[in-house]
């Protein structure tokens, strides 16, 4: 059932509507024509961050940078990346456009791959197309307006004035419930999924960790309301796709975002890969830690707080092969999460998320979470919240599954524990390596290099 006093306010915002539509056309408009009036964004975008941002003005002056000579996609190879550590030796105003009015800052952090926050400002100005996109891949999930949303994380952050007016505004045509993952547990689950039901509520949104608490904790019939999940901000295994969609009956979707960049990719009902959004970012790769593809992003809206050529700490590749759904834009595959979220072994080999996942499949029933701690240079914890179900055989099959993962190199322990911290950022990392928690200290791995680069082409 739809909610009359959302429809209502979706009725009467004409202009979000046109948003809407307008950013689904780009989707299928032919790439080349949204790359000239991307490139055409940027070179002014550069314009104005090499005259107004001090951090730009000093960044490309020493790089040899004329905005003038940015006239097609291969020339952003004359822009250097910039990087979390970049940023972080500059105080934030000198990151800050000083022509923009401090109305249209909007105040945020980031937490990055080393589990280190820091601050950045969002543009205001950018909020009516960052609306039309939340709505939008809402409606590509199966949401329609005045269905009610329940949105399920660790916190839920205040906001000034003018960031909550927007907050409402990206609400407009849905009626929402609040949910805190730290709150859940077997007792209240049950409670809350009650609620959910009761109130009809179609799609669940949150961090991957608080959605497949939410739903490895629910052990009674499937929701019968719920259609739709997206999972955000944090990497969602196969598994644990499949497990949410078993659990809750509904098709689940991924979102890729970020503060720096906000929506930068989504998915479509295919599932294969994350469409780029078309307007406002431009996605790239390049080499990162240990050779890996990262993922670079530029946000073309934000202008209070540029963000141009940024290597965002993710593992991932482009694809520009065509999507079964029409949509034309170049779609990112393989997101593997941070760069720093892999554990090496002696022979090179690198594990991920994906690879600690596995053991857990058989038992989704008596394990509700894991993290992977790598805790010396050839010794893996592995931290397991667990229901009365789990045994020490369980246990012991785990451990002998990752030990063969790691090809015999590393001692593996599995400890319960009755809670997995969060990090600063208010997610709870699923893999916890020593090269992450090197550049936590500030130190660089065993051959001298260095964690984050930027200022590379």
């Amino acid at each position: 059932m739809r909610n009359p006093l959302s429809l209502l306010s979706w009725g009467l915002h004409a202009g979000l509507r046109r948003d809407i539509a307008r950013l689904e056309r780009l989707y299928y408009e032919p790439y080349e024509k949204t790359c000239e009036a991307k490139v055409a964004t940027l070179r002014e975008l550069v314009r104005h961050a090499m005259e107004n941002v001090p951090f730009y003005r000093e960044f490309y002056g020493k790089a040899g940078v004329v905005a003038d000579d940015l006239r097609t996609f291969d020339d952003l190879k004359h822009l250097p990346y910039v990087c979390k550590e970049d940023f972080r030796k500059v105080p934030i105003e000198e990151r800050t456009a000083r022509n923009i009015s401090r109305r249209r800052r909007r105040p945020a952090t980031t937490s990055g791959s080393t589990g280190q926050p820091f601050s950045l400002y969002m543009d205001l100005a950018d909020s009516p197309m960052e609306t039309a996109a939340h709505n939008l891949f809402q409606i590509w999930s199966g949401w329609r307006p005045g269905e009610r949303v329940a949105y399920v994380r660790q916190k839920f952050t205040k906001m000034p004035f003018d960031a909550t007016r927007q907050w409402f505004k990206t609400r407009l045509g849905m009626s929402t419930i609040r949910v805190l993952s730290d709150e859940l547990d077997r007792e209240t689950v049950p409670k809350v999924m009650e609620e959910l039901v009761a109130k009809r509520v179609t799609l669940l949104q949150g961090y991957a960790s608080s959605l497949c608490t939410l739903a490895r904790q629910w052990r009674d019939a499937r929701p019968s309301s719920i259609r739709s999940v997206i999972s955000i901000a944090e990497t969602l295994t196969e598994d644990d796709a499949r497990m949410l969609s078993e659990r809750l009956g509904a098709e689940v979707f991924r979102d890729y975002s970020m503060n720096e960049c906000m929506r930068a990719g989504f998915e479509c009902d295919r599932h294969d890969g994350y469409h780029v959004d078309p307007l406002r970012s431009i996605v790239e790769t390049a080499k990162g830690y240990r050779g890996q593809d990262e993922i670079v992003v530029t946000n073309l809206t934000n202008r209070v707080h540029p963000f141009i050529r940024y290597r965002a700490g993710d593992v991932g590749r482009l694809t520009f092969d065509p999507c079964p759904c029409g949509r034309r834009t170049p779609r990112i595959e393989g997101l593997g999460g941070r760069v720093l979220d892999v554990i090496e072994l002696p022979s090179g080999k690198e594990l991920n998320i994906h690879v600690f996942g596995k053991p857990f499949r058989s038992y989704e029933h008596a394990v509700d979470c894991w993290q992977a701690r790598q805790v010396g240079e050839r010794e893996l914890e592995m931290l397991v919240e667990v229901s009365e179900a789990f045994s020490d055989a369980m246990a012991e099959r785990i451990r002998e599954e990752l030990e063969a993962a790691t090809e015999g190199t590393m001692a593996v322990r599995v400890r319960k524990v009755d809670r997995i911290p969060l990090g600063k950022n208010g997610k709870r990392d699923r893999v916890v390596s020593l090269a992450r928690l090197r550049a936590i200290r500030g130190e660089s791995d065993e051959g001298g290099a260095t964690l984050a680069k930027g200022g590379g082409r």
